[in-house]
C-alpha cells in the first residue's frame, strides 16, 4: 500500500470505529459521533461503548472484534491506560488507520513517550498507520468527514492544511479562512508532515497546502518531500517555537523538537516553501495565493490618494529590493492632460489633483487601467480613502478596481486602504475574489514580494507560472 493510499484511510474512510464514544449528546459534550452525523458522513460508523446499547441512533458494539465489517479508519477516545491494548484490538480486527485523540503520552514527558513509542512500534509491525496521540484528528469537507469533538463549519476551500495544534481546526476562520482538508499531527508519532504532503500533492482539489509547524523528528524526509511538492503547488510554512522559550512550550505540547529556527529559514528557501513570520501574514499570503495571479516580473505600479502614502509603500518595496519602475512614454502621454502642469508625473501617481477636479471614480478608473496598460507594471499597489457611508460615498472607488482588475487577469492588485470603513470595503473588494484587501501598505508590498519570489521559484524549476 502506498503512503497516499495509507492516507486515504485516514481522509476518505467507507467506515469508521470511534471507540470510546460518549453516552452524552448536546452543547459542551464533545461527541465526535454527534460531530461526524452532523456534518453528513455518508459512510459506515460503528460506536464502541461497553455500557451503551444505542448512541444517537447508532447500535454501539461492546469491541472491535464483534464488528463483523471491514473497518477502514479507527478512532480512539480513551484514558491513557487503556489506549495500548485499544490498539492492539484494532491491529487484531485487521484495521490499518489509528487516530488516536486522547492525550498523556509524548505530551507530558518521558513515561508518556516510552508507551507512545510501543504503540507506535506495535502498529508499524501489522503495517498499520497512527495519526496522534493527542490530536483532533481529520477533517474533509470534501468527504462530508470530521474526527473533531468540537463541531466545525464545512465551508470547502482549495487550501488545505497540516498543523501540530487544534485551534487550527476550531480557528480556522481567524487564522487560514475556510479550508478543503486538515489534519492535526498532535504528537506526531507516526504519520507526519512528509506523508500528508504527497496525499495533498496527488489531490486536483487542493491548491495551496498551509503548515503549522512545532517541530519536525526527520528533517531530512520533510524538506526533500516538500521540495518534490512545492514545484506543484505553494506551500505555505509557520513555523512556531522560533524562541529558546517557545520551543520548550512546543515541546512539552506536541512532544516535538522545536530545532534551530534559522536552519528552518535557510531549508524552507532552499525547499521552495514560503515561510509566513507570524498569523497576520500566513493570512495575508493565504489569500494572495488563493485570488492573485503571480507576477511576470518585479515591477509594482503604486496608485495612490496621497503622496505620503507612496511614499511608505516605496520605502517597503527598498526594504525588499524591489524596483521602482518608471512610467513609459505612452503612459505618460495619457495621463498628461489630466494633471495641472505643475504636478510630476510618475510612480507613485498620485490621482488626487485629478480627483478633485474631476471626480474619484472616473479618475480611479482611468489611472488605474492606464497603470496596469503599461508594459513596465507587472502588479498594481491601490492607496486609497474608505469613506464614511452615508454621506462620503463618492469616494468608494471599490468597484471602479474590481472592473479593472477583471480586465487584467494577469496582473495582481493589492489594495492599502485608510478611514473609517475599512471591513465594509474590505469584504466588497475580496468578494470579487480579484483583489487582496490590506490594512497597511508594509503588508501589501510584502505579499506581491512573496507571489514574485513564487514566480521565480517556478522559473528556476522549469515551470510557467499560473
Amino acid at each position: 500500500m502506498t503512503v497516499i493510499d495509507q492516507m486515504k484511510l485516514f481522509f476518505e474512510p467507507r467506515s469508521v470505529a470511534i471507540i470510546g464514544v460518549s453516552r452524552k449528546s448536546g452543547p459542551g459534550s464533545f461527541n465526535i459521533l454527534e460531530s461526524l452525523q452532523a456534518y453528513g458522513y455518508s459512510g459506515k460508523v460503528f460506536p464502541i461503548n461497553p455500557q451503551a446499547r444505542e448512541i444517537l441512533g447508532f447500535r454501539c458494539h461492546s469491541a472491535v472484534e464483534n464488528i463483523r465489517e471491514g473497518i477502514d479508519l479507527a478512532v480512539i477516545s480513551l484514558d491513557r491506560d487503556q489506549i495500548l491494548s485499544s490498539v492492539e484490538d484494532c491491529l487484531k480486527a485487521g484495521i490499518k488507520a489509528i487516530i488516536i485523540i486522547s492525550q498523556g503520552l509524548a505530551d507530558i514527558g518521558k513515561e508518556g513517550k516510552i508507551l507512545q513509542d510501543v504503540i507506535r512500534d506495535r502498529a508499524r509491525a501489522k503495517g498499520a498507520r497512527i495519526v496522534g496521540p493527542n490530536t483532533m484528528g481529520v477533517v474533509n469537507n470534501f468527504h462530508d468527514f470530521t474526527t473533531s469533538f468540537i463541531p466545525l463549519a464545512k465551508s470547502p476551500s482549495p487550501l488545505s492544511t497540516i498543523c501540530q495544534s487544534g485551534i487550527f481546526f476550531v480557528g480556522s476562520y481567524s487564522l487560514t479562512g475556510p479550508f478543503g482538508k486538515a489534519i492535526d499531527l498532535g504528537n506526531t508519532c507516526d504519520v507526519d508532515f512528509a506523508d500528508v504532503l504527497q496525499y495533498y500533492s496527488a489531490d486536483e482539489k487542493i491548491k495551496v497546502i498551509v503548515l503549522h509547524i512545532e517541530g519536525i523528528e526527520d528533517g531530512r524526509k520533510f524538506f526533500e518531500t516538500a521540495r518534490q511538492v512545492t514545484p506543484r503547488k505553494p506551500i505555505l510554512a509557520l513555523k512556531t517555537g522560533r524562541t529558546e522559550v517557545g520551543a520548550q512550550k512546543a515541546a512539552s505540547h506536541s512532544g516535538s523538537m522545536a530545532g534551530k529556527d534559522f536552519l528552518y529559514s535557510s531549508a524552507c528557501k532552499q525547499s521552495g516553501m514560503i515561510r509566513a513570520r507570524d498569523v497576520e501574514e500566513l493570512n495575508d499570503l493565504i489569500r494572495g495565493f488563493l485570488h492573485l495571479p503571480l507576477p511576470k516580473g518585479d515591477r509594482i505600479g503604486v496608485l495612490t490618494y496621497t503622496g505620503g502614502g507612496g511614499i511608505i509603500a516605496v520605502d517597503r518595496m527598498m526594504d525588499q529590493n524591489l524596483p521602482l519602475p518608471q512610467l513609459s512614454p505612452e503612459t505618460m502621454s495619457k495621463l498628461s492632460s489630466l494633471i495641472p502642469p505643475w504636478l510630476p508625473l510618475g510612480n507613485p501617481v498620485d490621482v488626487w489633483p485629478s480627483v478633485m477636479k474631476y471626480g474619484a471614480r472616473p479618475m480611479y478608473r482611468t489611472y488605474l487601467r492606464a497603470l496596469l496598460e503599461d508594459e513596465n507594471v507587472d502588479a498594481a499597489l491601490c492607496i486609497f480613502l474608505t469613506p464614511r457611508i452615508p454621506g462620503q460615498e463618492f469616494f468608494d472607488v471599490s468597484e471602479e478596481i474590481i472592473e479593472v482588475s477583471i480586465q487584467f487577469p494577469t496582473k495582481p492588485i493589492v489594495v492599502w486602504a485608510y478611514g473609517p470603513n475599512l471591513r465594509e470595503m474590505g469584504e466588497k473588494l475580496e468578494s470579487s475574489g480579484r483583489v487582496v484587501f490590506l490594512p497597511s501598505a508594509e503588508r501589501a508590498v510584502q505579499l506581491l514580494s512573496a507571489l514574485m519570489e513564487r514566480r521565480k521559484f517556478l522559473e528556476r524549476n522549469g515551470r510557467i507560472a499560473e
